[in-house]
């Protein structure tokens, strides 16, 4: 079932094809930990014996939520609409931008969200992508013994088609990331970059260009074969360099750590700390899990107690470290 949107213009709709057949998906914005439950299907469709890049689209999942948790629980704004950007940058010209789409279908069977991808707008208007993940199903598998994959092409075009087209509606100057061993392929031949190797960097005029591609194949009664040819020619791309972006590894950071603990302690123990630090307050408990984070650290910045709450965190913690208080008491 299709999460209600809040602003239908944040919903853009694309063609990918599947089993050589055009499907439509629909780019919605990730606002709340509701729309990011996904990322459990996706880690249990691997199987026993996943291939390293199904395990690399599971993992980027997971680290952008766990991104996407860590930075909107200390007041980093993200995207609920295309247009929130502009809107910004309007009363804030230096001001760091999350953003977390997914692509959603309703045809796909295994999960409704087939792809996704976390990107920030930087203090100097660059777009960072900080992770690009695709259904593991979709990526090929050459084991007998992993799941079977899924023939679904223009996920990740997709994906970058609509980032490219945020950059260039927000006249960005380049877009950057980190690409995988698989993926570089795909940003040096889409994006004609001379040479990609672990990290991409696309100058304007080159997203520019790859925002003006036109996925909406087979769409009207008359296809335009020119347009055909150009799409399959993206698709076969995709199809043997699939643009991940990412890696495995955690967001490092004391504060981030600080909230990653406090997540993995039960309500009720993180509601005891919130009473011996004196910022439990009446109607707490009726407040939803995916904006008690955000709450709580307001108050805990507001009253200078981050010092005694990594305190009371870590010790209760099984990974916990009460000696490394980062935080000036």
């Amino acid at each position: 079932m299709k999460k209600p949107s809040e602003d239908k213009s944040a919903d853009v709709e694309f063609i990918v094809d599947f089993g050589g057949e055009p499907r439509k998906v629909t780019v919605e914005f990730a606002t709340g930990l509701g729309d990011l439950s996904f990322v459990q299907a996706w880690q249990q469709t691997l199987g026993m014996n996943p291939q390293p890049d199904q395990l690399d689209a599971a993992s980027f999942a997971q680290v952008a939520r766990e991104r996407f948790i860590a930075d909107s629980g200390i007041g980093q704004h993200y995207l609920a609409c295309a247009e929130d950007f502009r809107e910004r940058v309007k009363h804030d010209s230096q001001c760091e931008i999350g953003a977390f789409i997914l692509l959603r279908c309703d045809w796909f069977p295994a999960c409704e969200i087939i792809g996704m991808c976390h990107f920030r707008r930087t203090w100097s208007n660059n777009i960072v992508v900080d992770y690009l993940g695709i259904h593991p199903l979709i990526l090929p598998s050459s084991s007998p013994q992993g799941p079977a994959p899924k023939k679904v092409k223009g996920v990740g075009t997709a994906l970058l088609c609509f980032v490219s087209r945020i950059a260039v509606a927000n006249s960005c100057e380049c877009i950057w990331g980190e690409a995988t061993l698989i993926s570089h392929g795909f940003y040096e031949r889409n994006f004609v970059l001379e040479k990609v190797q672990d990290l991409f960097v696309i100058p304007r005029e080159k997203f520019t260009v790859f925002a003006a591609k036109t996925l909406d194949w087979q769409l009207q009664k008359d296809v335009n074969t020119m347009n055909m040819h150009a799409v399959e020619e993206l698709y076969a791309v995709e199809e043997t360099h699939p643009p991940l972006v990412g890696n495995r590894a955690s967001m490092g950071g004391s504060k981030r750590q600080l909230i990653h603990h406090f997540l993995d302690l039960p309500r009720h123990t993180q509601e005891e700390i919130a009473q011996m630090l004196g910022l439990l307050e009446d109607g707490d408990r009726e407040i939803l899990d995916d904006q008690w984070l955000g709450v709580l650290f307001k108050r805990v910045e507001q009253a200078g107690k981050l010092h005694d709450l990594w305190n009371e965190i870590e010790k209760r913690h099984e990974d916990g470290e009460p000696e490394n208080n980062p935080f000036v008491a």
